[in-house]
C-alpha cells in the first residue's frame, strides 16, 4: 500500500489538529502519531476481511523494557486487514468504559509499597533499587502489507528505541491509550503479570481472536475486574483453551518451564534467585506448527529475571526463531 494513501486514510479518520507522522524503518513502514483514534473509527483498508479466533497465536511476550510480543497467523492473511492488540482488561460486565468491546482501561500510577489485591505488597524500591513504576495502557493495530501474510510468518512487534520491528511488510499504530509516539503496547516490567488480547472489528463489532495472559491469576469468570488489577481479565467471548493461551501455572510454578527457580509464585519481591521481579518474560521455546501446539502452555517456558540485554526477539538475543511457530533455546 503507498504511504499516501495510507496517510490519506489516516488524516478522514482523526479528530481535528491529529498529526500523522510516517517513519521508514529498516525498509519497514511504520507509522507514529502524537494523537490516537477510536478502535471503531479505525479505517478499513483494501475492504478488509474477517479473521476468526484461532488465525493468529501469540508465540511471546517479552516484559523486560523492550515491550515485545510475537505472533503467527495460522492461515494465510490477506493484504490490507488491520488485527488490533490490547492490553486493556476485558470485562463483559462493565459496559460503561467508552472503549467498544468491553474493554477497560486498568491504567494506575501506582508507586513503590502498593498493595496489589490477590498479590500482596511489592516494594518496588526492593525489586530495583530507587525504581517505581506505573501502568500504561492501550491498543495498537497491525495492517498486513500489500504482500499479504503467509502463515506461520511470525511478526514480532515492540519498542523500537530499544530494538526494530520485525513486521512481515506491515505497519503498526498507535490506536488509544499509550504514550504519545508509540507504536507498540506498554508492556510494562511490573512485576504483577499482564495480558495481551487480539480483535479484529467489522464496523463496530469486535471479534477477539486471540489471547494471552501470565500472571498469578487465570481468566476471570465472574465478578467485576478491580479498579487497578491489569494482571486480570476475563477471555473475551469466542475464545478458549483451544485457541488462546493461559501461562498462569507457568507463573505459579506449577508446571514445567519455570526458570524462576521457585516453584510458589513468580517471586514479585525479588528474594531468592529472582533479583529482579519486574522483567518477566514468557516464549513459546518448541517449534510448533499445529495451532494446539501454539497455546498449550506446556510448550512455554519463562523468567523473571533476564533483562532486555539478554533477553530480546529482535535482534534475536538468548533464542533462535523457528520457522514456522515459537523460539528454540531457554532464556539465559
Amino acid at each position: 500500500m503507498k504511504a499516501n494513501k495510507f496517510k490519506n486514510l489516516f488524516q478522514r479518520n482523526w479528530v481535528a489538529g491529529a498529526v500523522c507522522c510516517l517513519l521508514g524503518l529498516a525498509g519497514v513502514l511504520l507509522v507514529s502519531c502524537s494523537a490516537t483514534v477510536n478502535p471503531a473509527s479505525f479505517p478499513k483498508v483494501n475492504g478488509e476481511s474477517v479473521i476468526n479466533p484461532g488465525d493468529i497465536a501469540f508465540t511471546s511476550a517479552i516484559y523486560n523494557g523492550n515491550s515485545e510480543f510475537s505472533f503467527v497467523p495460522t492461515t494465510n492473511i490477506a493484504a490490507g486487514v488491520s488485527i488490533f492488540f490490547t492490553n486493556y482488561s476485558y470485562d463483559p460486565t462493565n459496559t460503561s468504559s467508552g472503549l467498544g468491546g468491553s474493554l477497560v482501561d486498568e491504567s494506575t500510577t501506582i508507586y513503590p509499597s502498593s498493595n496489589y489485591p490477590g498479590i500482596g505488597t511489592v516494594n518496588w524500591s526492593t525489586v530495583v533499587n530507587g525504581n517505581s513504576t506505573g501502568i500504561t495502557e492501550g491498543t495498537v493495530a497491525y495492517t498486513v502489507g500489500s504482500s499479504g501474510l503467509a502463515a506461520y510468518s511470525q511478526v514480532i512487534i515492540g519498542n523500537t528505541s530499544n530494538s526494530t520491528n520485525q513486521l512481515q511488510g506491515g505497519s503498526v499504530t498507535l490506536v488509544s491509550g499509550g504514550s504519545s509516539g508509540s507504536n507498540w503496547l506498554l508492556l510494562n516490567h511490573n512485576g504483577a503479570g499482564h495480558k495481551i488480547l487480539a480483535y479484529t472489528l467489522t464496523g463496530s463489532t469486535y471479534t477477539y481472536v486471540a489471547a494471552v495472559i501470565f500472571g498469578p491469576d487465570t481468566w476471570q469468570t465472574s465478578g467485576s475486574i478491580g479498579a487497578g488489577a491489569f494482571w486480570d481479565s476475563y477471555l473475551p467471548a469466542g475464545l478458549s483453551a483451544q485457541n488462546s493461551t493461559d501461562l498462569s501455572a507457568l507463573w505459579n510454578g506449577t508446571q514445567p518451564g519455570n526458570q524462576d527457580g521457585n516453584m510458589g509464585q513468580f517471586n514479585v519481591n525479588g528474594t531468592g534467585s529472582n533479583q529482579n521481579g519486574q522483567n518477566q518474560n514468557a516464549v513459546l521455546n518448541s517449534c510448533q506448527s499445529t495451532l494446539a501446539g501454539i497455546v498449550n502452555p506446556l510448550n512455554w517456558q519463562a523468567d523473571g529475571n533476564d533483562s532486555k540485554s539478554k533477553v530480546s526477539l529482535n535482534p534475536v538475543i538468548g533464542l533462535s526463531v523457528c520457522t514456522n511457530a515459537g523460539y528454540t533455546g531457554l532464556i539465559p
